[in-house]
């Protein structure tokens, strides 16, 4: 055989390539495309052609053209039809890369990705939002089609990027190295300038996105995700633009707060605030392993929302000084109390057994805990509130006996209580009791005498004083 003769080329076959206007006249093509071992175009690619061919906006021309019939019949969103179909297609596509905003990032042009993001945002509020916010608009309203739950993954995204796209450029700069934009765009000089002064007006809002960020991991709803079924493609014989928003899918919290506690790390790193990155790692690496174990049960163990990846997870953790022993009391109590005091009961009880929170730590718990009672939190009952106020001072009682620190001193707490006395007093012998056995016996020995001297002072006619 002639290995250098020149083989048959094989026929082509209209399946092998897909233009982007097939896609526009047959929506359905999309998924069997998708599908593909290797489709070409790629993903990625096929935002880019679906986006540059969108505009951002129309010009007058398009608003007088005979398309104008077929305008978005919604007042907030002044697309054509045309527009708004590639528009939702962009969409779905991402939707199917599971908003993966490392792969977006690595494979489309930042202006590409700002008009992305913009596009999702519009959609899901249901009208116009450009990007970036303002500082004093920074919260969308939505139109009469927008979902609120829908805007608010749209907008957990975008305030998700605007951080990375900071530690991005910065590690650029650092390198020394042209942005990365998709093969095929011709002058990348022009781009790459434009990119630094928008990242640059990113700044002003940094503090915008991470109180967002922080709201989502603090809010008590479920977060949803937007699907590739969430986004209707438009067709010729569409002229609607609902959505099916209500086809979004819940996922754990542990899920996003996995993500976005891994973000706050890497932009934390970048601003050199250490410590603040430290404790985010931590907490990413703690809701990482719980939805390992979630999705060790479930038939897919593909994450639907996070993709942070594990070996870099442990390697920022290393940066960051985390050791991966085992934590602390200390670091268990601040976590807890950031996740609204949850397992905080079990965290000092352990404590009152091994000692290793300061007890000025303990009693601004205690005040922080009266506080958040007091401001009548929604997460929980007015009685349950009470319940672990009561409780953390019982466990704080018993810490500062156990300490060896003046018995009757350890009586303000029953006289600042006084008409909850009796259930305070309840609960210190409860969980005195209950751990009564891990205590030395000497310690023993202590707390018993506390006892029984704070029940002869309830028996004594002036009653409990400090």
């Amino acid at each position: 055989m002639d290995v250098l003769k020149p083989k048959p080329v094989p026929p082509y076959s209209a399946d092998e390539t897909v233009l982007w206007f097939e896609f526009l006249l047959k929506p359905a093509l999309l998924t069997k495309h998708l599908s593909k071992a290797a489709p070409d175009p790629s993903p990625t690619e096929l935002i880019t052609q679906f986006l540059s061919i969108a505009p951002e906006n129309q010009n007058q021309n398009e608003l007088n053209s005979p398309e104008a019939d077929s305008m978005n019949k919604n007042e907030g969103l002044k697309y054509s039809k045309k527009q708004l179909a590639l528009k939702i297609l962009a969409l779905k596509v991402a939707a199917y890369l599971r908003w993966d905003l490392g792969v977006l990032e690595k494979n489309l042009p930042l202006q590409r990705q700002v008009q992305l993001l913009s596009d999702l945002c519009s959609v899901t509020a249901g009208k116009a939002v450009n990007l970036p916010l303002s500082l004093v608009h920074e919260c969308p309203i939505i139109g009469p089609d927008g979902s609120q739950h829908s805007l608010n993954f749209a907008l957990t995204l975008y305030h998700r990027w605007v951080l990375r796209a900071q530690v991005i450029r910065g590690s650029v700069a650092r390198s020394n190295k042209p942005f990365v934009h998709v093969a095929g765009v011709a002058d990348t000089t022009p781009y790459s300038m434009r990119d630094d002064s928008f990242i640059n007006s990113l700044e002003p809002f940094t503090n915008i996105s991470i109180d967002f960020l922080n709201q989502v991991i603090n809010d008590v709803e479920p977060f949803r995700i937007l699907t590739f079924d969430s986004f209707v493609a438009l067709d010729a014989h569409t002229d609607g633009v609902q959505q099916r928003f209500d086809l979004a899918i819940p996922i754990s919290k542990a899920e996003i707060k996995a993500q976005i506690y891994y973000d706050l790390c890497l932009y934390y790193l970048y601003v050199q605030k250490y410590e603040l990155a430290k404790q985010n790692i931590v907490l990413s690496k703690q809701n990482f392993d719980q939805i390992r174990q979630e999705y060790s049960v479930k038939p897919s163990k593909v994450f639907l929302y996070c993709s942070v990846d594990e070996e870099q997870l442990l390697g920022y953790m290393m940066a960051c000084g985390v050791t991966g022993e085992p934590e602390g009391l200390l670091q268990r109590l601040n976590e807890s109390v950031i996740n609204h005091y949850s397992d905080i009961v079990s965290i000092l009880k352990e404590d009152n057994i091994k000692r290793e929170i300061p007890m000025t730590q303990r009693k601004i718990l205690e005040l922080n805990v009266e506080g958040f009672v007091s401001m009548g939190s929604p997460e929980a009952g007015t009685n349950d509130q009470k319940e672990l106020e009561l409780a953390v001072v019982a466990l704080n009682v018993i810490r500062h006996v156990l300490d060896g620190d003046n018995i009757l001193g350890s009586n303000v707490a029953l006289q600042k209580y006084k008409q909850q006395q009796l259930k305070l007093i309840e609960l210190m012998l409860q969980y005195g009791d209950e751990q009564f056995d891990e205590l030395s016996l000497s310690d023993r020995e202590v707390l018993k005498r506390y006892f029984l001297q704070t029940i002869n002072l309830m028996n004594n006619p002036s009653g409990i004083e400090p």
